[in-house]
């Protein structure tokens, strides 16, 4: 029994994600956080501006996620609920918060560690292949929940892979960091746009007789 209902509430959490437009909604995100940080080290530490960007990273990190999820949320009010309808089940806030501050935690913990404990050679930039794993290893997680996409898997490998490229690109942090997340958040709206296109596809908008 136990087993049905994990089932049940993965296949109820795939369900988010058949559509594409997390992933091209996340892949804005991304890109707009590349500039971001492209933009803080073209200002440098000696400008007003680039030491206020720098030291509002949280803020920033913070209103792209509201601003991605508003922007995802009315776009599928808008143009997935006609076609698809939707799925709401309850969960445990309180469990649901835990974990995703757990899972934070955990990251930052793995990232210092790495970062202190490792020798690291000058010829890689250890920040952005931390940053690739790190990102990789929670998209692998986020497959766990939902088997039913497969897809998360290979946008692991790809932000891995562009971890390790950023590395040996030989770029400044935070040129290194904004070339990551800009390439990292094309692949998601490039495979996004693909994904959106099949699911309009196979969900045309019922016609106005077929509601009767």
């Amino acid at each position: 029994m136990q087993t049905e209902l994990r089932r049940l509430e993965q296949h109820v959490q795939s369900h988010w994600f058949r559509d594409g437009l997390g992933e091209m909604v996340g892949g804005l995100v991304f890109i707009l956080l590349g500039v971001y940080f492209a933009v803080v080290e073209y200002l440098g530490d000696t400008s007003m501006l680039g030491g206020l960007l720098q030291a509002g990273l949280i803020l920033v990190l913070l209103g792209l996620a509201y601003l991605g999820r508003r922007v995802m949320l009315g776009l599928k009010a808008k143009y997935v609920v006609p076609r698809a309808g939707f799925v709401e089940y309850r969960v445990d806030k309180e469990r649901q918060s835990s974990r995703r501050i757990g899972a934070a935690a955990l990251a930052a913990v793995i990232a210092a560690l790495m970062v202190l404990s490792i020798p690291m050679p000058s010829v890689l930039n250890w920040l952005v292949v931390i940053t690739g794993f790190l990102v990789g290893l929670m998209l692998v997680f986020a497959q766990a929940r939902m088997l039913e996409i497969r897809r998360f898997y290979l946008y692991a490998a790809i932000s891995l892979l562009l971890g390790i490229l950023g590395g040996l690109s030989g770029f400044s942090d935070g040129y290194a960091l904004g070339i990551y997340y800009g390439a990292m958040g094309l692949v998601f709206v490039a495979a996004g746009l693909f994904v959106w296109q099949r699911f309009l596809k196979d969900n045309p908008l019922p016609e106005p007789g077929d509601e009767a």
